[in-house]
């Protein structure tokens, strides 16, 4: 009968430990997970005043586009 107690303690503790690690493993994977909306050259861009000048005139020029066609179509853009 102690044999059979302790087996179970050991299943016990072993199962504790792999939920431990799991947990532990899952908390690393969604820390090194970052998604970023705009990267920092895009805000570098909106911060220089003749870049978002650029920005806003060629997302206007797709918005009177769409306005007339119904299609939207995104703008591209070279800032470099």
């Amino acid at each position: 009968m102690s044999s059979k107690k302790s087996e179970n303690i050991i299943a016990i503790i072993l199962g504790v430990l792999i939920i431990g690690v799991l947990i532990k493993i899952f908390k690393g994977i969604m820390d090194t997970t970052k998604t970023e909306i705009i990267s920092e050259k895009g805000i570098n861009a909106l911060n220089d005043p003749e870049k978002k000048r650029r920005i806003n005139e060629a997302f206007e020029k797709a918005a009177k586009k769409q306005r007339e066609t119904g299609v939207w179509e995104n703008p591209e853009l070279d800032l470099s």
